[in-house]
């Protein structure tokens, strides 16, 4: 059964008249004669009986009315929601984020990227970039945000979207917080607390060469994989470190944050997005505009 028919049905059972019925589907009166007829030959019956100066609809007419209106209306609802699909207004975003996403890009980002998309249901999961990129191996998920550089190369899209550096934090009383501001060689005699290699490669890797460009390899006593351990164990005394600034500063009111004046280009890290290359998902497509605006922005 054509669904055109049931809405030329409807909209002659609406006016009782094929001229304003023909005018309300904006077609001619001819063509809608014939959808009638057409269905009522299919449902071998007629629809509507037909008098010299009106017509009304038949007791199969009345029985119908309502199983057509249904049938209509669920079929609109299947194309509005086929077209919400292919717009990427409708859907699940699936993001994987490391702790550094969550204190400025996340919260520029997702706030308008819900706004806009309000029907699109937005799934966080914080993770390392390692994992991160486990979970687009896997296609757990739709989008990893990494810090970059990655400490190798992974066939994914990869677009930068924003910048940092790595400071120094150290205890409020260590004697290395007298200073407004440190070289990298400050940090070599002191106990340090590093990133975990398997864990958090790319600042693992960024740390070690910036150090070694400076000329020591620092006394690493403690590893830990999150921002927020390393930022514990130096409030408690175990060491010092260099972590994300958008990090340490949170932390600011708890722990001394030093500027390393020096070797700045080889501490500079950055967040980077990653998806599939064969990602064809218009909902991300869409966050990653988003994301380009707020970048130029």
């Amino acid at each position: 059964m054509d669904i055109r028919h049931l809405r030329h049905f409807l909209a002659l059972a609406e006016t009782l008249h094929f001229g304003r019925a023909a005018e309300l589907l904006h077609i001619t009166q001819p063509p809608l004669s014939i959808s009638i007829r057409n269905l009522e030959d299919e449902l071998g019956a007629p629809l509507f009986a037909r008098h010299t100066r009106k017509i009304e609809l038949t007791e199969l007419g009345k029985a119908l009315l309502g199983p057509a209106r249904r049938a209509v209306q669920a079929l609109e609802e299947v194309t509005h929601i086929s077209q919400a699909v292919a717009m990427g207004e409708t859907g699940t975003l699936t993001v994987s984020f490391p702790n550094g996403a969550a204190h400025r890009l996340l919260p520029r980002v997702l706030p308008r990227f819900c706004e806009r998309y309000p029907r699109v249901e937005v799934r966080l999961q914080e993770a390392t970039s390692a994992e991160s990129i486990s979970l687009l191996d896997s296609r757990t998920v739709d989008v990893g945000i990494v810090y970059h550089p990655l400490s190798s190369e992974r066939p994914y899209v990869r677009i930068p979207s924003e910048d940092d550096d790595l400071v120094a934090v150290l205890p409020p009383g260590h004697v290395l917080a007298r200073k407004r501001t440190l070289k990298l060689e400050d940090l070599k005699d002191h106990a340090f607390i590093a990133f975990t290699q398997t864990r958090t490669p790319t600042l693992q890797a960024v740390v070690a060469l910036a150090c070694q460009r400076a000329g020591f390899s620092p006394r690493v006593m403690h590893h830990a994989q999150r921002v927020e351990t390393i930022i514990s164990l130096v409030r408690s005394g175990a060491g010092i470190s260099l972590v994300p600034r958008v990090c340490a500063a949170t932390y600011a009111h708890v722990i001394a944050l030093r500027p390393i004046s020096n070797h700045q280009e080889s501490l500079k890290i950055g967040l980077a997005v990653m998806i599939q290359p064969d990602a064809g998902n218009s909902i991300v497509s869409n966050f990653l505009h988003l994301l380009d605006l707020d970048t130029e922005a």
